[in-house]
């Protein structure tokens, strides 16, 4: 069964920071695959960050719903999304109620870098390189994670080598994938934080994926696996779908788990997948909504 909530966000946020507390709730939301709940909460919370004149908020709310269409596969409208945050950051001009630069730093990130993720789908992967190296430029070109605060640093430059590590893949380069992969879960787990159960989950994912890419097949099995589980005992069940979709494309049965028998989630990846929908994830329903 799918159980327990994430160890989300709101620790690393101060009590006053209501519209911050907000997006790392609706964040937590999307988490657990609420996604109708999750962009209704992210639709509010825009509005509500630019009539406070927050535009980096407003930016960081209308990326994440951008995050869930991506998810989803909906690249397009993911890209849509992204657009007007990057609209939302730019025209932010005066300083966040969060403080800026830190802020506005963190919004442009990680609109550059959903941007960079949007073109990667549509194998647009000129422009989806170019925006990653802006967004690094943006976070100053850095070597690793560092222990500066969680949300508005370590989070956006794991998300970059996240994107870094897809790009790599999608253009035949799994060697450098499996490096930027190792690279991103090392950094992580040497942060006295950890960041978030989530990050932790997908970052394994994404080097699972990349063993995958570099022929480590079994390996990448092993560990898909037991992140499904680590995901589906967090509740965190789009995580669980994307690591049941990684095992049924290293040749598992779409209803069994890695051994030919029912997976320890109780649900199949097809089972995964209609309640995701159940809950509002906006996936695709036709080509044109790719």
């Amino acid at each position: 069964m799918l159980t327990g909530a994430p160890d989300g966000d709101t620790r690393h946020v101060f009590a006053g920071d209501e519209l911050l507390r907000r997006w790392c709730a609706a964040v937590e939301l999307g988490a657990l695959g609420c996604g109708a709940a999750a962009l209704i909460a992210l639709s509010e919370l825009t509005v509500d960050a630019r009539r406070a004149g927050d535009g980096p908020l407003a930016a960081l709310a209308t990326t994440t719903a951008a995050s869930l269409y991506r998810q989803s596969g909906r690249h397009r409208d993911a890209r849509a999304l992204d657009s007007r945050g990057l609209a939302f950051v730019d025209a932010a001009g005066a300083p966040s109620r969060h403080g800026v630069p830190m802020w506005n730093r963190a919004a442009l990130a990680d609109t550059l870098v959903n941007l960079a993720a949007d073109n990667l789908g549509l194998l647009r992967f000129g422009v989806s390189h170019r925006l990653l190296e802006r967004a690094d430029v943006v976070l100053g070109r850095p070597d690793d994670l560092g222990e500066g605060p969680w949300l508005s640093e370590a989070r956006c430059r794991l998300r970059l080598l996240w994107v870094r590590a897809e790009w790599a893949l999608y253009t035949d380069n799994a060697e450098h994938a499996l490096e930027v992969a190792e690279r991103a879960q090392a950094q992580l787990a040497a942060r006295a934080d950890r960041g978030t159960e989530r990050h932790r989950i997908k970052t394994g994912l994404v080097l699972a994926a990349a063993r995958a890419g570099a022929g480590a097949t079994e390996q990448a099995r092993l560990d898909a696996a037991a992140l499904r589980d680590q995901a589906a005992e967090g509740g965190l069940l789009p995580l669980c779908w994307a690591a049941s979709s990684l095992l049924q494309g290293l040749g598992d049965s779409p209803d069994s788990g890695p051994v030919g028998s029912v997976s320890s989630t109780g649900m199949s990846v097809n089972d995964l997948h209609r309640l995701l929908v159940a809950r509002g994830m906006p996936f695709v329903t036709s080509a044109n909504d790719r």
